[in-house]
C-alpha cells in the first residue's frame, strides 16, 4: 500500500537515460496496479542537472506533478575524466570540481524552482555504475557514437576506471544529500541502494546502463520508497507496455531537442528545427542520433496529442 503522502498523487521521474528509457517504470507500475497514483517519465537521455531548470519550465509542468524525483550524476561528472589510464593531476581534478559545482548549482536551482511552483522535490543521488566491469577491448554502445569514442577509448573499460567512477559518484551523492538537507526535503540514496544491490549481470556491456534485470532492482528501490514495503513481482500488462511505447515517442523528441539542438531549439523556428533534423539524418552523425531525428520528424508535430494520450492511459487504479 502506498504511503499516505503519495495516495491520489502524480509523481514525475526526472533524470537522464536510466530514467528516460522507462523500463523500471514498467515493473514499478505493474507492482502498483490498483493503487491510486500516476507515474510520469520525464527523463531525457544525455541530460545533466544544469539543464534541468530549462526542462522544468518547458516540459515538466505540463503534467502538473505533485512530486518530482530528481536523479542526475553520470553525465554531469564527465566520465572520461575518470579514465583509469589518466594521471589524476591538478588540471583533471580542477575540471572535475567545475563539473561538480555545475551539478550542485543546477540541482539547487531546480529544487527551489519546483518548491516555488508548488511541486514537492525529492532529491535522489546518482545511480551507481558497475563495480565488477569486465575488462574488454570493445564496447558496442560506443561504436556508433563518434563524439564519445573520441573521449572514451577501449582502454577506458577497466575495473580501475569504474572504481574511480563510483568514488566520483559517491561524491556527487554527498552533494545531493547536502542539498536535500539544506532545502529541508527528502533524500533518496539511489547510489547506495543500487551499489549495494547490483552485480555485473544487472548492467549492459557498457557498465553504465542497466539491463532488464537491473531495472527490476531500480523498481524495487522506488517501490520501497513509495510504499515502505518490498515490491511484489507481477507481469507487465499490455496496457502498461502500450503506455511506455507512447512515452518513448515523447522522450525521443525531447532527446533530439535537448541534445542535438542543445541551446538552439529556443531560438529556432519550427521550420528551422525541421531542417536541422533533416540535416542530421543526411549528415555524418551517429545512427542513434539519426533515429531520434527521424522520430522528431514523425512525432514532433504531434506532442499535444501524445501528451493527452499519456494522461488518458496513465492510470493504475
Amino acid at each position: 500500500m502506498l504511503k499516505k503522502e503519495f495516495r491520489n498523487k502524480k509523481v514525475a521521474f526526472v533524470g537522464a537515460s536510466n530514467i528516460s528509457h522507462g523500463i523500471f517504470l514498467n515493473y514499478l507500475r505493474s507492482s502498483l496496479l490498483g493503487e491510486d497514483i500516476r507515474l510520469f517519465n520525464c527523463g531525457i537521455s544525455g541530460n545533466r542537472a544544469d539543464m534541468l531548470p530549462s526542462v522544468i519550465e518547458k516540459e515538466l509542468f505540463l503534467y502538473e506533478p505533485d512530486f518530482c524525483i530528481i536523479t542526475f550524476g553520470v553525465n554531469d561528472m564527465g566520465i572520461w575524466l575518470y579514465d583509469g589510464e589518466k594521471e589524476e593531476n591538478e588540471a583533471l581534478l580542477r575540471e572535475r570540481n567545475i563539473r561538480l559545482d555545475a551539478y550542485k548549482k543546477g540541482l539547487s536551482e531546480s529544487v527551489e524552482k519546483l518548491k516555488l511552483c508548488g511541486v514537492v522535490p525529492i532529491v535522489a543521488s546518482p545511480f551507481c555504475v558497475c563495480r565488477e566491469i569486465e575488462e574488454r577491448k570493445d564496447v558496442a554502445t560506443v561504436k556508433d557514437n563518434k563524439e564519445k569514442a573520441a573521449l572514451i577509448t577501449s582502454a577506458f573499460y577497466t575495473r580501475k576506471t569504474f572504481g574511480r567512477l563510483n568514488r566520483g559518484l559517491a561524491t556527487f551523492a554527498g552533494v545531493a544529500k547536502s542539498i536535500a538537507r539544506d532545502a529541508e526535503i527528502e533524500f533518496l540514496d539511489l547510489f547506495g541502494e543500487t551499489y549495494k544491490r547490483t552485480q555485473r549481470r544487472d548492467f549492459e556491456n557498457d557498465g553504465i546502463h542497466f539491463n532488464e534485470i537491473g531495472y527490476k532492482v531500480v523498481a524495487d528501490v522506488f517501490y520501497e520508497y513509495l510504499t515502505g514495503e518490498r515490491r511484489p513481482q507481477r507481469e507487465v500488462t499490455d496496457k502498461i507496455l502500450k503506455l511506455a511505447e507512447t512515452e518513448q515517442k515523447e522522450r525521443s523528441v525531447y532527446f533530439f531537442l535537448y541534445n542535438y539542438l542543445y541551446g538552439k531549439s529556443d531560438v529556432l523556428s519550427q521550420s528551422e528545427i525541421i531542417k536541422c533534423a533533416c540535416d542530421c539524418i543526411d549528415g555524418d552523425n551517429p545512427e542513434f542520433m539519426k533515429r531520434h531525428a527521424r522520430n522528431f520528424l514523425e512525432y514532433g508535430q504531434k506532442l499535444i496529442e501524445i501528451r493527452k494520450q499519456i494522461l488518458r492511459e496513465n492510470k493504475l487504479k
